[in-house]
């Protein structure tokens, strides 16, 4: 059990520093692995487990349907048993919404990502990382169905219980939702602050691959990277002297 646990644990964080092609496979053979144990119940637990951070990996890679696919068909066969499986229920959850905005149906997405965020205060608590970004993608929601005041407020709350979860100002989890929170001012029309803010998170995040702590092509920087040039644009500075700021947006 303990390694089973492990391997599923391993998977998350390989889809944490940005390598999801990595943590599928490791998911897959898993999978297959466990599939094949004597103990079938034990196997198919193990499999269920892993579903979600599989989940996670697929949406990673852009094979956004197979993810869908996977956390319905995951949500369906333990939904007879939620109460076995709360975090996961809890985590596949945040799926539906993320399909409806893709769909761009934001008003069904703001409400299924209301639901979400409660199932994960239920189960998690407020203050813990799986509940963060239940409570971003609810922010998000907000910033797309144009409520911007409600998506500055939700973004607020969750950059500082994620600042004080991790005690510090320099952990790439808090960097990710500085600059959402940077991105919730841009959309509300403050570009100073939005520029303020997005420029912090540049000074960190350069420093965070200085020390070895990112790679400079993980997917939380080269989103950064976009917001940035966006919000440098929205304050003007898109002269030639300022283009390297407007490379990251044009190369997307």
């Amino acid at each position: 059990a303990a390694v089973r646990r492990l391997i599923i644990n391993v998977v998350s964080y390989l889809c944490a520093v940005g390598d999801p092609t990595a943590a599928l496979d490791l998911a897959d053979r898993a999978m297959i692995l466990w599939s094949r144990q004597d103990d079938q119940e034990r196997g198919d637990a193990a499999i269920l487990a892993v579903c979600a951070p599989r989940v996670n990996a697929l949406l990673a890679l852009g094979r956004y349907d197979t993810a869908f696919a996977l956390a319905a068909d995951t949500l369906a066969r333990i939904s007879s048993a939620a109460d076995q499986y709360p975090s996961d229920t809890a985590v596949l959850s945040r799926v539906a919404g993320v399909e409806l905005r893709m769909k761009g149906d934001f008003p069904a997405a703001l409400r299924e990502d209301a639901s979400s965020e409660l199932l994960h205060i239920e189960c998690f608590g407020n203050d813990h990382p799986q509940t963060f970004v239940a409570v971003n993608n609810h922010a998000t929601d907000h910033a797309l169905n144009g409520v911007y005041g409600m998506s500055i407020q939700l973004a607020e709350s969750v950059y500082l219980e994620c600042r004080a979860f991790y005690d510090g100002a320099d952990h790439p989890s808090i960097l990710f939702y500085q600059n959402a929170l940077a991105r919730c001012y841009r959309l509300n029309g403050q570009y100073g602050d939005a520029l303020t803010l997005s420029e912090m998170v540049s000074n960190r995040y350069r420093s965070a691959v200085e020390k070895g702590a990112m790679k400079n092509d993980h997917p939380w920087i080269l989103v950064h990277q976009i917001d940035h040039a966006a919000a440098r644009r929205d304050m003007g500075l898109s002269d030639p002297g300022e283009l390297d700021a407007l490379r990251a947006e044009m190369a997307d």
